[in-house]
């Protein structure tokens, strides 16, 4: 069974789905890699106003990558 892993950029309206699994199964410590990267940057911009979150958390589009 195939792993998904939703991505979501703080900040953008981009929201995407990424395969996180390929044949060799290599691709999925990377991408864990690249989300954890993601993750500390998002947190890190949320020092913003409270009020400003309601903007923050609007998702726009739904990207399906590599499905």
């Amino acid at each position: 069974m195939e792993k998904y892993e939703m991505v979501w950029d703080i900040g953008s309206e981009n929201f995407s789905v990424a395969n996180t699994h390929d044949e060799q199964g290599d691709q999925s410590a990377r991408c864990q890699e690249l989300h954890q990267k993601r993750v500390d940057e998002n947190l890190s911009r949320l020092s913003t106003p409270l009020f400003h979150l309601a903007s923050i958390i609007h998702f726009k589009e739904v990207n399906f990558l590599n499905l």
